[in-house]
């Protein structure tokens, strides 16, 4: 369950900066990860397009890569705010 960017602020208020810092390093390893299986995934779709044999290996989620990716960027956003202001 994904939470609003406003409430995930809200939480990190009361944090350390050590804490937010954490937060944020954990926040940048997610995008990356995200990013790089939305690019797996279009990668493989690619590849079907060009032979439609060879059914690709995609995983889907839901909320699906994407939208877990911008959550992710605008929780990234809140939680720079909240370390500056720590």
């Amino acid at each position: 369950m994904m939470i609003s960017p406003d409430m995930y602020y809200e939480n990190l208020k009361d944090k350390s900066k050590d804490q937010i810092l954490k937060e944020i390093n954990e926040l940048k390893a997610n995008i990356k990860s995200l990013e790089a299986q939305i690019d797996k995934n279009a990668k493989a779709m690619a590849e079907y397009s060009e032979n439609p044999d060879n059914a690709p290996e995609i995983y889907e989620m839901d909320p699906s890569y994407e939208l877990q990716l911008d959550m992710n960027r605008e929780y990234l956003d809140m939680a720079n705010k909240a370390y500056e202001e720590a």
